[in-house]
């Protein structure tokens, strides 16, 4: 797409979703990372297309309409693509890790072979280490508004130097605060000996639980609920939303539920390999919509999270610990050497920059 269309379309976007109004978490700009050694230049040809040539298939391993947020956010963004571009473009909706798990997700938007997909971003860092310092434990350690404020700052260029690294074009979206679901309560860091806690395989999270006493277990996401059942694990790393729609609660009735331990900015994924050979219209289509599915998902996200937490203490009868600052502090003190590591690594060139930041923000917003 030529850069002055570009221009067009984000006074255009602009507008429109100063119209529409803000959601929490709405982070991405108007539109894909300008300026990028590989922007969008529009691929294909103007005319229209037969119907249903284009096929974009959207995915998680997040649940169904109904299920999940992912799922119901996926209905309108379905609608809205189909009809504006009358039908050329066919959205094939697959939850439920349908199409494999995050990591093959990935891998499959880098190739071209997955269009899009929502998740969070940790798994991503096995592709780029841009993403990596936000899952040091406690890094948003006053949850959600801490987050969101760093990613109105720096989002934008994190989100073009992924681009110019991977292909990838990331839509910063809104994926909660995980913490320790687990089959016993964790009132100090004490009671982490003896935690078998399935979380991803990232270096910041294993490192962030080993510093905390317990056993990490990386695991598909699709073998948790099993490995709860047979004792190969007795805890998992989660949010709220995925404790409740895949029954995790069943096998898990204890949940740190403030303790913060990561705050994800999760991606609504554009596959650029896919989206740069698209003509020029069905770029803006695309892009547009994707802005707006990841608004959409954010409002029904925090709407689920105040749902769902009622229902699983209420009717679920899972025990909720809350914690002041001063108990996590507890925690976050004993986490300090994987921070000294991950300093004295190089990996993230602004990582002082971004600490500073964010311990600024945490201090704003402490709960």
């Amino acid at each position: 797409m030529k850069k002055k269309n570009w221009i067009c379309l984000a006074l255009a976007l602009m507008m429109s979703l100063g119209l529409l109004g803000c959601t929490p978490g709405a982070s991405a700009p108007s539109t894909p990372p300008s300026g990028s050694s590989g922007a969008p230049q529009g691929g294909g040809q103007e005319d229209d297309l037969p119907k249903g040539s284009i096929v974009l298939k959207i995915t998680s391993v997040c649940g169904a309409e109904g299920q999940h947020p992912f799922g119901n956010t996926c209905v309108a963004f379905e609608k809205r693509v189909e009809e504006e571009s009358n039908g050329v473009i066919d959205v094939q909706v697959y939850p439920n890790s349908q199409l494999g798990n995050e990591r093959e997700l990935y891998e499959g938007m880098l190739s071209g072979d997955v269009e899009m997909f929502y998740g969070g971003s940790m798994v991503l860092g096995n592709f780029t280490n841009k993403v990596k310092f936000w899952g040091l434990p406690f890094f948003f350690s006053s949850g959600r508004q801490a987050c969101l404020e760093f990613f109105d700052t720096y989002g934008e260029q994190l989100q073009k130097d992924i681009y110019d690294e991977i292909g990838l074009y990331c839509i910063w979206t809104d994926n909660g605060a995980f913490q320790p679901a687990s089959q016993f309560e964790i009132k100090t860091p004490a009671d982490m000996a003896g935690l078998k806690l399935r979380c991803h395989e990232i270096d910041t999270f294993i490192k962030g639980y080993e510093a905390l006493g317990a056993a990490p277990v990386p695991m598909a996401f699709g073998e948790i609920y099993t490995g709860l059942q047979q004792g190969t694990i007795n805890g998992t790393h989660t949010n709220d939303v995925l404790l409740e729609s895949n029954k995790f609660y069943e096998v898990c009735n204890y949940y740190a539920s403030n303790i913060n331990i990561t705050y994800d900015m999760g991606v609504t994924g554009i596959s650029g390999a896919w989206f740069d050979q698209l003509p020029e219209k069905y770029q803006e289509i695309v892009w547009r919509n994707a802005q707006l599915f990841s608004q959409e998902f954010n409002a029904n996200l925090a709407e689920w999270e105040q749902m769902i937490d009622k229902r699983l203490q209420e009717e679920c009868g899972v025990t909720f610990t809350v914690y002041t600052p001063a108990q996590r502090q507890a925690f976050i003190d004993v986490v300090q050497p994987v921070y000294e590591e991950f300093k004295s690594s190089g990996i993230e060139p602004k990582f002082d920059e971004y600490y500073a930041a964010a311990q600024e923000l945490n201090q704003k917003h402490e709960q």
